[in-house]
């Protein structure tokens, strides 16, 4: 914890009553999600009037001053998940003749259909970039009945994974139970 990352507050009557996790989301806005604020409080990167506060769930109150040192972004993570958009080849983890795996950024469901368009069309794409990701895929192995084989919250980044076949997904769909 180094002074010049530390954020101070002072809650003002309106703020008062809410948890601490909801009233550093309302000051942090979009920059810091609530799960990172969440896991900076746990490991004791808060303090509520001068004292270490681990406890998100904390309820504030009028002229509490709160003292919050913002997490840091890995350089890869904000590279590939925040400005990296979702139709990107470079999204494309892995394709084989069973399978695609994605990198889904936050902000979009699991189901969306932007989401799904792109990864059929990347499915049935033959640009340079695929192929080399998907190491050459025999012809007439790629169809599009490609199937999402599990979901993520919306604002949750992580791996999506696609089925290229029925066979395919019913055995992922398994293993997923």
């Amino acid at each position: 914890m180094t002074k010049d990352k530390a954020l101070n507050y002072v809650v003002v009557v309106g703020e008062s009553g809410m948890k601490l996790q909801a009233f550093l989301k309302s000051k942090l806005g979009p920059t810091v999600s609530a799960k990172q604020i969440k896991h900076a409080v746990d490991a004791g990167n808060c303090q509520t009037n001068g004292k270490v506060e681990r406890f998100s769930s904390r309820i504030v109150g009028t002229g509490d001053r709160i003292t919050f040192y913002k997490p840091e972004v890995s350089a890869r993570k904000l590279t590939l998940s925040a400005l990296t958009p979702y139709n990107s080849p470079d999204r494309m983890l892995y394709m084989d003749n069973e399978l695609i795996i994605y990198d889904k950024p936050s902000g979009f469901s699991s189901e969306d259909p932007r989401l799904l368009s792109f990864v059929k069309q990347c499915d049935l794409s033959t640009t340079e970039t695929l192929q080399k990701k998907a190491r050459l895929i025999p012809e007439g192995s790629i169809g599009s009945s490609v199937q999402l084989v599990h979901r993520l919250d919306r604002d949750t980044t992580g791996v999506l994974v696609f089925a290229r076949n029925l066979a395919v997904a019913e055995a992922m769909f398994a293993l997923f139970k």
